[in-house]
């Protein structure tokens, strides 16, 4: 006899040996009086010319249920690839996207969360040769114009930026900036500005340090402003989808609270 020594496969050592046995080792053994049978090769017994009825209804049973177990997994996999891109890959852009990208997420976040009004301030003064600053604007009224709204209502201005690492003062103090030349403008003083930042961007996101220093938080809360992290609105959004809290009550903490908003649920 031989011995063969092989590596240690772990659950694959009856597999791979297997394979050796069968093709590999196969040519190296022609001049050896060795048969080296397939498993199909040694079962002729089970083929329909001598396995009895009942024996080949169990079997054709079996064939039955692998046939459905196929086609329900088959099922199952097509409604989890459609339901992952349309309702949960929009999503995770707000985790990892930046730029454009980043905004367009912030959009489908906040129209997910029925606010009347998103609108995407760079398209309203597309057709105006103007600095655009600002990102959007969050008006939960409908019953007037854009023009009569943003001069009579209550606006969430929102800024979305992103970046690997924390917010800068730069990024702070651009809110109250813009809020102040909104207020001027619109002459309507029911404004409120928010940072929706997806900072430590290169990171996961249950691992991310809060982007904003003490100081940033204190001067915004001061403002009457808020900062928001995109990890914190995914979350939001998550529970909302698991029950645990209502759109409007996410749209209505939004609103009021300032400095470092979380939600509570």
């Amino acid at each position: 006899g031989y011995y063969l020594l092989l590596p240690w496969f772990g659950e694959k050592n009856i597999e791979v040996t297997r394979r050796l046995l069968t093709t590999v080792m196969r040519e190296f053994l022609t001049h050896l009086d060795v048969k080296l049978e397939s498993k199909e090769e040694s079962r002729w017994f089970d083929s329909a010319d001598y396995v009895f009825p009942g024996l080949q209804e169990i079997y054709r049973e079996m064939e039955e249920e692998k046939e459905r177990h196929r086609l329900t997994m088959l099922r199952l996999e097509e409604k989890a690839a459609e339901i992952r891109t349309t309702e949960h890959e929009p999503f995770l852009k707000l985790l990892v996207s930046e730029s454009s990208e980043l905004r367009e997420s912030a959009i489908r976040a906040f129209k997910y969360l029925e606010w009347i009004n998103v609108i995407d301030a760079n398209d309203y003064w597309k057709r105006v040769i103007r600095a655009k600053e600002e990102d959007l604007w969050l008006i939960d009224e409908d019953e007037k114009s854009i023009e009569q709204l943003i001069r009579t209502s209550e606006i969430l201005l929102v800024n979305v930026k992103s970046g690997d690492k924390e917010a800068t003062d730069e990024d702070c103090l651009l809110l109250q900036r813009y809020k102040g030349r909104r207020m001027q403008e619109f002459e309507n003083t029911k404004m409120k500005a928010i940072l929706l930042g997806n900072y430590y961007r290169s990171q996961e996101p249950k691992s991310r340090p809060i982007p904003f220093s003490d100081e940033q938080i204190a001067e915004a809360a001061r403002d009457g402003n808020g900062l928001l992290t995109t990890c914190e609105l995914f979350k939001a959004i998550k529970a909302e989808k698991e029950k645990k809290i209502t759109k409007k009550t996410i749209r209505e903490q939004i609103k009021n609270k300032v400095g470092l908003i979380t939600f509570d649920y």
